[in-house]
Formats: C-alpha cells, sequence, structure tokens
C-alpha cells in the first residue's frame, strides 16, 4: 500500500471520529472523478459503524447530533438510492469495531458516555442480514478505547487499542488471544487497519493540535 493510500486511510479515519458526520451520503465513481449527492440516512448521527454485505450499505449505532448514543440500523441500497430501517442493534453505542463474515455483521466493543464518563464495551452482537434479527455472542475478552474488526479466513481479528489481537472463531463462538502487535508512536491511540493480500495492515499516525487565532 502506498503512502497516499495510508494517509487517504487515516484522513477518513480520524474525520469519523473527530467530527461530526450528518446524514448526507456522496458517491463517487473512481474511473469519472466526480461525486454525486444521494439520498441522506434518516437518522443523523457519527461515530457510527459502516459496513457493506451483498452490494448494500449498513449504517449502525453511533452519536446523534445532540450527543446521546442510538442503535439505529439503517440500510442503503445503492442502485435503488433508498435506505430503510431494520432491526435495531441491541445495546446503543459508538466507535465499535465492525466487519462482515459469511453474510453476517460483527459490532464488538464500543462507548457511551455517562455523565461525561467514557464507558466502554466488551459486547458482541451479530447481526443476520437475511433475517433482520439480532444474536449475543462470546464477549470479547477485554475492552479498550479504540478497537478494529477485520474478516479473513472466515475469522474476525480484532485489535484492541492498536496492539492487543484476538481472533473469533464464528462457528464455535470462542476468542482466542494472537501475538501482540509492535507498540506505536502514538500508543495505540490512533489507528486503522485493513486486509491486503491475506494480511492485516495496521498504520497509525501521530499528530498534534494547533489552535490559530
Amino acid at each position: 500500500m502506498n503512502k497516499i493510500a495510508v494517509y487517504i486511510l487515516l484522513f477518513f479515519f480520524i474525520s469519523s471520529s473527530l467530527t461530526v458526520v450528518f446524514n448526507s451520503v456522496s458517491a463517487t465513481e473512481l474511473f469519472a472523478d466526480s461525486w454525486n449527492t444521494k439520498t441522506p440516512m434518516k437518522q443523523a448521527r457519527y461515530g457510527l459503524g459502516v459496513v457493506a454485505v451483498d452490494s448494500k450499505i449498513y449504517a449502525i449505532g453511533g452519536f446523534a447530533t445532540d450527543g446521546s448514543v442510538v442503535s439505529v440500523n439503517e440500510r442503503y441500497d445503492p442502485n435503488a438510492d433508498v435506505w430503510i430501517t431494520l432491526e435495531s442493534m441491541p445495546t446503543p453505542r459508538a466507535w465499535f469495531a465492525i466487519t462482515a463474515c459469511q453474510g453476517k455483521i460483527y459490532c464488538v466493543g464500543g462507548t457511551i458516555y455517562d455523565k461525561m464518563e467514557r464507558v466502554t464495551f466488551r459486547v458482541n452482537e451479530v447481526y443476520d442480514t437475511v433475517t433482520d434479527s439480532w444474536s449475543t455472542k462470546a464477549s470479547l475478552p477485554y475492552k479498550g478505547t479504540n478497537v478494529q474488526a477485520n474478516a479473513m479466513d472466515d475469522k474476525i481479528f480484532v485489535i484492541i487499542d492498536g496492539k492487543d489481537l484476538y481472533m473469533y472463531d464464528p462457528v464455535t463462538d470462542l476468542w482466542t488471544k494472537k501475538s501482540d502487535l509492535p507498540e506505536t508512536p502514538t500508543g495505540g491511540s490512533l489507528f486503522v487497519s485493513i486486509v491486503v493480500d491475506g494480511k492485516i495492515i495496521r498504520n497509525s499516525l501521530k499528530f498534534t493540535y494547533r489552535i490559530v487565532d
């Protein structure tokens, strides 16, 4: 993966984590190099989980624009340009790990704010896209403030705070501890992960804020 692709991934991760994403939706034709505005989501929110299954896009959970946590589950059909509301996620939360495996969507971990205090979860909830139903599976062994999930070889790999790696087997409903990842300059506070050629790539970014009057 070249440096430009890495920077683009990091930009999207930081944008979704630190800025309010309203219910607008845009699409681009990669070869035409143009953008089009599509039908917006029904529920405006940020910190949500987004994943694609069978050419449909699912937008789940997150924070509403007033800061309240939501469990909304919406599906977008790019061909019809239509959103529909599906069965809500059982545990309302944001900033959780999300990935699709064998036609099901796994939402692991996550965060809410209770009286300005950040509360993190180990919950592992699975959405069946065929039956429009949720089930609860074995919880993540321990919780973290930043979790990322990737599906590979019918297994789910979850990275916690940029370092700890666990593998989940959907068949046995068991978690297995894998080798820790190397330490990052940010201490795992900011990272993105993606599967490329059968390998999980983790990229971290160290940055500072600067306020200009």
